[in-house]
């Protein structure tokens, strides 16, 4: 009898060393399946934000154009103005520097966050939107943002916080040019308040809303609302804000659009 017990315990713990064994390699396979979630979510963003990069430099582009046409004009006359072809040199040289300055804006955007950090939340949108504003605003959809006076402390990763809200305002700018053949109606607004301990971050559209049972299911893996859409965008959205920053997201219609609430809770 004694003998069989101790077989029985060392199966036992056999099978719990291979159940360990299991899981182990379970939460293994489910942390590299995330991590490429996120590059695959990380690529798609890219190619917003080429065409991004695109927009912001079309307007400079046409001024280096325009002004170097006028320079070159100038020095063919015999009595050209030095003093203004400086001038226009130096407006070269600023559209220079905004476009050097907007690719590197671009690029600390997509550069990952690889430590927890505490930062202020009004900063990271304002970022967002200076990088997005153009582009969202293209065609005449009319893009608003209020906030408070004061700092809005979080702790988490910054530029995948940028990265969750430009998935939004993606989203809603898709939203408001499919629902409206005049872009002039598309509304987008954005508030950022303070609620006892937490920040909370509303983005609503008047893109004609989520459809009936799918506030929930949008934030599912692999599920999209596009006819090619990969279903990862909300996803990680959902990914960063509750599973990185100890935040929550949700969603619910609101008159003729959809709204995207974040919570996440104030250092």
């Amino acid at each position: 009898s004694q003998a069989t017990a101790l077989l029985g315990a060392r199966k036992l713990e056999n099978l719990n060393r291979e159940l360990e064994s299991r899981i182990e390699a379970g939460v293994e396979k489910q942390i590299e399946q995330e991590r490429l979630l996120v590059q695959q979510s990380r690529m798609a963003a890219l190619g917003e934000m080429m065409g991004m990069v695109a927009h912001q430099w079309k307007q400079p582009l046409s001024i280096i154009g325009m002004l170097s046409q006028t320079v070159q004009l100038q020095l063919e006359n015999p009595a050209f103005d030095r003093a203004q072809i400086e001038e226009d040199l130096r407006m070269l040289d600023d559209q220079v520097r905004y476009m050097n300055q907007t690719a590197e804006d671009f690029r600390a955007f997509l550069k990952p966050s690889k430590t927890k950090t505490v930062f202020d939340l009004q900063d990271a949108v304002d970022q967002t939107l200076l990088l997005s504003r153009r582009l969202i605003e293209y065609g005449g959809i009319r893009l608003s943002y209020e906030k408070p006076a004061d700092r809005l402390d979080v702790a988490g990763y910054p530029n995948e916080l940028k990265q969750a809200l430009m998935n939004l305002l993606i989203n809603a700018r898709e939203a408001v040019l499919a629902a409206h053949s005049d872009p002039k109606k598309g509304v987008i607004e954005l508030w950022l308040e303070r609620r006892q301990n937490e920040a909370v971050l509303t983005l609503c559209d008047n893109g004609g809303g989520i459809k009936n049972g799918e506030s929930e299911t949008i934030f599912e893996n692999f599920f999209s609302t596009k006819p090619k859409g990969t279903g990862l965008g909300l996803y990680m959205v959902r990914t960063i804000i509750q599973g990185h920053m100890n935040g929550t997201v949700s969603a619910k219609n609101r008159d003729k659009g959809a709204c995207f609430i974040l919570r996440l809770p104030l250092v």
